[in-house]
């Protein structure tokens, strides 16, 4: 158990678990696969590379799109003392999502992480602000529609603007914020061909990482650091040897970036 104060320094008690039985939890409930070699050990490096450099002790972390809660209940096996994870409730497959959440909700234990059937649009963070909010492939799903014509309609401009404002808000002062997708620009794409490397990427609802960086800066987040993202296979060696954007352009196009509220 993890003992901590929270802001009106009451003693608090929340779950906190090995990393080791975390990522065999994972596994088990067949949430994560890798196509070659170790599914651990691939899960592994994309969580510590992900948040690579960063204490998560005693903080509080938004996750938006977070899925069945991967890299929530990391943050929480990490230490962090509150994780929401927004994930809309939708009808269909993606009400599977919401299930998956409960179940490692339940071996975990870990008792800080919720979870917020919501949109970000619809999310009341009733005044509290975080130390790290995580988009995880999910900013271009925050208004689809308004994504998919972001570079030259003013209206859907605004929509994103106005979200990015809402993003900055929410952090503290000098608060973090992880954006993570693949970026329109791939050889695959020019070529109007399935991508072998992502096959099931939708290009149109994608964008460069510079179009959301200039979004969140003129919403006041500073020091942008790009990351382009390879096969977590290959570990540190895929990141050294195919990092680079001029490579990922013939890959799949993932990239990570981080910025500061200013």
């Amino acid at each position: 158990m993890l003992f901590h104060q929270n802001e009106e320094n009451c003693i608090i008690i929340s779950s906190k678990m090995n990393i080791e039985e975390f990522l065999d939890i994972v596994i088990e409930e067949n949430l994560f696969k890798a196509k070659f070699f170790s599914s651990k050990e691939k899960l592994r490096f994309n969580l510590e590379n992900l948040y690579r450099g960063i204490d998560l002790r005693e903080k509080r972390i938004l996750d938006i799109g977070g899925g069945y809660g991967l890299h929530s209940f990391y943050a929480g096996c990490k230490g962090a003392n509150e994780v929401i994870c927004l994930e809309p409730a939708l009808e269909g497959s993606d009400s599977l999502v919401i299930e998956k959440f409960h179940t490692l909700q339940s071996r975990l234990g870990l008792d800080q992480v919720k979870l917020q059937t919501k949109t970000f649009q619809e999310f009341d963070n009733g005044g509290k602000q975080f130390d790290l909010v995580l988009s995880h492939y999910s900013i271009n799903h925050f208004d689809q529609e308004a994504c998919i014509t972001l570079r030259n309609n003013k209206e859907s401009q605004k929509i994103y603007a106005k979200i990015s404002t809402k993003l900055n808000s929410i952090l503290k002062p000098g608060g973090l914020i992880i954006v993570c997708d693949c970026s329109s620009r791939n050889f695959f794409a020019w070529l109007g061909l399935k991508n072998p490397f992502a096959p099931t990427i939708t290009w149109y609802l994608h964008h460069p990482p510079e179009i959301w960086i200039n979004l969140l800066k003129n919403a006041g987040f500073s020091n942008p650091i790009i990351e382009w993202t390879t096969f977590g296979e290959f570990k540190k060696f895929g990141r050294f040897l195919l990092g680079y954007k001029s490579i990922s352009y013939f890959l799949n196009s993932h990239f990570c970036f981080r910025m500061n509220k200013a």
